[in-house]
């Protein structure tokens, strides 16, 4: 009877998923499956993708604080591991969404080496294949999943995702100096240039303030300590650069130096030494869950709209043409130029907007940005699983020793540390 039971559940669960995945990308405008023709659009594919993984976080979130305590009292494999610690479990529902999404642009990745197209097309299939990923995940052991398993490769998943974070970090702030700059330089507005430097100060100010705070309640630890010295003086060394450069941009170095206290908070926030570290007992660190996760919308968007940009490029491979070259290129086929007939044109890819009819059969050149947008996707799935869990860390503390369900693992909280650390390395 509880075999019929989950079964029975197992399928009213798929059957919900592809629901409310169909009926959002309905809602957004991107019918899954629903027109025969490919659309030649390379966004439809990343924004169909960015939906997904965004109801994916949320379903993370639902399983963690909601879901869980259902399979855990229904399933011995949810509890395994756990010796009934109730984070412990919740964390496993997280896992379990972070590892279906990384297996599903795993699986993506390789089919856009083939196609150009294929993150538009098999909507439908690829929506049935994620379900049930996530249905079966639903009775895989917590063996699978825990620090043995899959949390060490999301760790280190999500540690080149911060490096990539960072560099989007950086493409908004140069992007948003630049247009500014232009903007005042163009109308004679200087207000636009002061609100620049208000902003810069602001967020160089926020950023003392909170290394500040993080030595007065992270101190007494040695380990501590060196993160948060060595955070403050490369912070201080990038601005000084900024400031004799001939080049010199405050407000991107301002904002990272705002994000390595970030950080650097993340790091020492996982330190199992309760001594220096006043988070112990709160197993899941809320304030560093809620800026993690509207970082990753921010990352995800940008990653979304700007194809080429140096997150991309970061994996290698061939650079799009630029935007000049691109506007040459369609004015060329507006003045009946003959090239805009053949296959090998040199101009920019074909983008929606700027093919014509006579090269509707032909799939759009991407150079490589497919695959490497669902590599970053992948990634960020490790990053959100690991944001969601306090990188795997259950830090709770008893001064009973055979609590064993209400104890940290310092090996745990000191790798997840200087992981978390290490990966201001680009500075």
């Amino acid at each position: 009877i509880m075999g019929l039971g989950m079964s029975c559940f197992a399928c009213a669960a798929c059957s919900g998923i592809c629901s409310l995945f169909s009926s959002v990308c309905s809602c957004a405008g991107c019918l899954c499956g629903a027109s025969k023709d490919t659309p030649k659009d390379l966004m439809v594919g990343k924004i169909r993708s960015m939906i997904l993984i965004i109801l994916t976080i949320v379903l993370a979130i639902f399983g963690q604080y909601y879901f869980s305590d259902f399979f855990s009292d229904h399933l011995s494999a949810w509890t395994n591991g756990c010796d009934g610690n109730e984070d412990c479990v919740g964390n496993t529902a997280v896992y379990r969404v972070s590892l279906v999404d990384s297996i599903f642009f795993f699986v993506m990745a390789l089919g856009a080496l083939s196609s150009s197209l294929f993150n538009n097309r098999f909507w439908s299939i690829k929506l049935f294949f994620i379900a049930a990923m996530l249905v079966g995940s639903i009775f895989i052991s917590n063996e699978v999943f825990d620090d043995r398993g899959f949390v060490w490769v999301a760790r280190f998943g999500a540690f080149f995702f911060i490096i990539m974070q960072q560099l989007v970090l950086i493409d908004i702030a140069y992007s948003w100096n630049d247009s500014w700059v232009e903007r005042a330089d163009t109308s004679e507005n200087r207000w636009l240039l002061i609100i620049l430097v208000i902003l810069s100060c602001i967020f160089f100010a926020t950023s003392l303030i909170g290394i500040g705070f993080l030595f007065e309640y992270f101190r007494g630890c040695p380990e501590n300590e060196l993160i948060l010295s060595l955070s403050l003086i490369l912070m201080v060394l990038a601005t000084a650069v900024q400031l004799l450069g001939l080049e010199g941009n405050l407000l991107t170095t301002s904002i990272v130096c705002c994000y390595s206290v970030f950080l650097a908070f993340t790091s020492v926030s996982k330190n199992p030494n309760e001594e220096c570290n006043p988070l112990i007992g709160n197993s899941q660190n809320l304030t560093s869950q809620i800026i993690g996760l509207i970082l990753t919308i921010i990352s995800l968007i940008w990653i979304c709209g700007q194809a080429g940009t140096s997150v991309t490029k970061l994996l290698g491979g061939d650079t799009p043409p630029t935007t000049v070259a691109s506007v040459e290129n369609v004015e060329k086929k507006l003045n009946g130029d003959g090239s805009d007939h053949s296959p090998s044109n040199n101009g920019a890819p074909l983008v929606a907007g700027s093919d014509d009819p006579s090269n509707s059969s032909e799939e759009p050149v991407d150079y490589g940005d497919g695959w490497k947008f669902n590599i970053v996707m992948m990634l960020l799935s490790m990053f959100f699983g690991m944001m969601l869990t306090n990188w795997g860390v259950i830090q709770t503390y008893s001064t009973d020793s055979s609590d064993t369900s209400s104890y940290s693992d310092p090996k745990n909280g000191e790798a997840a540390m200087w992981i978390a650390a290490s990966s201001r390395s680009q500075w």
